[in-house]
């Protein structure tokens, strides 16, 4: 989080306390809503976003009664009542600037990805640790996210005027469709929890993805970002063999075989149906071993490279900022899959493979966007580098 994110959160929340303290009507939490804002089954504007708007779409009016309230009687001096009044209507108008600052972040950093509440960004997984920090960071930037988890609990320590909830059960594509009707992008966070908390690997990572990838191209989202992990084309690596056997009593069997069919798929469907002049685009982003809890290490101590070669940990924190940055980015990041991981405790998954050309590998980026930069496509990937390309679309039958 940049300072001036930090600044602007400190704005908000004294600007909401100011508000909240002298309007009655601004009702954060109701037995409807279990005590949580937001809480809407479609990106639903919520009360305190809706007195927001009303105030940016009156702001001139309000000016004009702030300056009224300010020469009371025509004496140079203003009673307690009229102090109240100004400090209302102040704070309305600090309000309105905000939220009109906000649009346009929204707007001019983001294509409009994001910057309706009646199309958000819908995290699928959005209870997961990587689903969580991307809320975060998407709300800090001030755009509207759609949380889903298998039950639409809120999934935030905090309420956010930005983040609304919404269940989905990934297993299912009509279900799934409609929770992804009106986004404007999507983040696939989600991974199998093992049968209890809801789902398997081939329902989740395999099934779950594909059905993403058509419901995305159905509801003409246009941006998809799928996160998938690294080695998962390498199946005689440690990485793929190791993850395979540790998780498979707890999450299920051949974890890392369902994530490549799942990639897989994702590029098949987008392939035949998506992709051209259709205006829809795909991500598929290989995080190393996820670090859980450690802070970001920045963009400069991270390694990005293309062709499933390299191997090291990450902070979940990294991999959400990259994450984001990606389905903001534009076109600079269609149709591309790519590794992320940190600079630090960098290996081969093979040791016996080869060194990627330099055009493959991005280094020490003072930003996470120039990070991003130069990113080669999946086809370009198959047609200059075939012996790299690894084809292997797991083990799943």
């Amino acid at each position: 989080t940049t300072t001036g994110d930090k600044m602007f959160q400190l704005l908000v929340a004294l600007v909401t306390a100011l508000l909240l303290h002298e309007t009655t009507s601004f009702v954060l939490r109701s037995p409807t809503t279990s005590g949580t804002i937001g809480r809407h089954s479609s990106g639903g504007v919520t009360p305190l976003q809706q007195q927001l708007q009303a105030a940016a779409d009156d702001s001139d009016q309000q000016q004009e009664s702030t300056n009224q309230g300010l020469q009371s009687n025509g004496s140079g001096l203003f009673n307690r009542r009229d102090a109240m009044i100004a400090s209302r209507n102040s704070a309305i108008l600090l309000s309105t600037m905000l939220l009109k600052s906000q649009k346009a972040v929204a707007t001019d950093g983001a294509g409009g990805i994001g910057s309706d509440p009646k199309h958000p960004i819908v995290i699928l997984g959005g209870g997961g640790k990587c689903g969580k920090q991307c809320a975060k960071i998407l709300a800090s930037k001030g755009l509207y996210v759609l949380a889903t988890t298998r039950d639409g609990r809120a999934v935030l320590e905090e309420d956010s005027p930005f983040v609304s909830y919404a269940s989905c059960d990934l297993t299912k594509e009509a279900v799934v469709n409609q929770a992804l009707s009106g986004a404007s992008g999507v983040i696939f966070a989600a991974s199998a929890s093992g049968k209890k908390k809801g789902g398997v690997p081939r329902d989740v990572d395999y099934i779950g993805a594909m059905n993403t990838a058509t419901a995305c191209i159905q509801q003409k989202v246009p941006k998809l970002v799928l996160l998938s992990a690294g080695s998962v084309t390498r199946p005689t690596s440690k990485g793929f063999k190791s993850t395979n056997y540790f998780v498979k009593d707890i999450y299920g069997e051949k974890i890392m075989d369902y994530k490549i069919a799942g990639e897989s798929a994702v590029r098949d469907l987008y392939a035949q149906k998506g992709g051209g002049k259709s205006g829809l685009a795909y991500t598929i982003i290989r995080p190393g071993g996820a670090l859980n809890g450690r802070p970001s290490k920045g963009s400069t101590k991270l390694h990005l490279s293309q062709g499933d070669v390299y191997s090291s940990e990450i902070s979940r924190e990294d991999v959400s900022l990259a994450t984001v940055e990606a389905l903001l980015k534009g076109k600079g990041t269609d149709f591309v899959t790519f590794e992320l991981n940190q600079i630090g405790g960098l290996t081969k998954s093979i040791a016996s493979l080869d060194d990627l050309p330099s055009e493959l590998v991005h280094a020490g980026a003072p930003t996470f966007s120039e990070l991003l930069d130069g990113l080669v496509t999946d086809s370009d990937m198959k047609a200059k580098y075939p012996n790299i390309v690894n084809e292997f679309r797991g083990d799943i039958l």
